[in-house]
């Protein structure tokens, strides 16, 4: 029991010791922010393979023709990967009667995004079911999170100089620094899908000439916010 009351007596008392020191010492807290845009190398496109009869649609044979597209623009074979929860699909039609159904689902990447367009439109031609942008990166993000992390640094000491100009006061160095936010846009799929084997599909009902996909890849935001705790004199 004396040991308790004495190991209680000097966790107060250096409680204590520490708030007076902190009151002793004089500082201000500032927030620093940073935003940065960079562009994407990286794109990543959600295929949709599905058997059709009527419309003389193989998955077989289209999984062939994309490994030619892919090919002629040296895009390497492990790039595309099939989705796990792929595959032979029962379809029941109304009648009561079965047809088996091939329904596939691939991930393209690509990194050569100048001649992202042409991938597409050749891959548009194959009558694939759909192709959606799925998202976009950066090769580099971990240095230009880093950037960002600096550059918000630095806001946070140019407010603090800036603040204690106003009150006639000098700073000193930081007493602590903390990461509040890092947002990357992109990480959270927030890229909306965008259907390319639609607008073919509108193009030669209409018998127009087909338009070459335009990829308006957004750029990556990278956003960071830090608190800093700077003493003054």
């Amino acid at each position: 029991m004396k040991r308790l009351l004495i190991a209680l007596f000097v966790t107060l008392s250096l409680g204590a010791f520490a708030q007076e020191q902190e009151i002793k010492q004089h500082f201000i807290e500032v927030v620093g922010s940073s935003k940065m845009e960079v562009a994407p190398d990286i794109a990543y496109f959600s295929l949709l393979l599905v058997d059709n009869p009527k419309e003389n649609i193989n998955v077989e044979k289209q999984e062939v023709e994309i490994a030619k597209v892919l090919k002629k623009y040296g895009v390497p074979s492990e790039n595309l990967t099939i989705d796990k929860l792929s595959g032979i699909r029962q379809k029941v039609s109304f009648w009561g009667t079965k047809d088996v159904v091939n329904r596939k689902s691939y991930l393209l990447k690509l990194t050569n995004l100048a001649v992202s367009d042409k991938i597409i439109e050749e891959l548009s031609s194959l009558k694939i079911t759909s192709i959606s942008l799925y998202k976009v990166e950066n090769s580099q993000i971990e240095t230009h999170k880093l950037t960002a992390c600096e550059l918000a640094s630095k806001n946070a000491k140019e407010k603090a100089a800036s603040f204690c100009k106003g009150m006639g006061v000098a700073a000193l160095a930081p007493l602590a620094i903390y990461e509040q936010n890092l947002f990357v846009s992109g990480e959270e799929n927030e890229y909306q899908p965008r259907l390319y084997m639609a607008k073919a599909m509108e193009d030669n009902a209409v018998g127009g000439e087909q338009e070459e996909p335009q990829q308006a890849f957004k750029n990556i935001v990278i956003k960071c916010t830090v608190r800093a705790k700077i003493e003054v004199k």
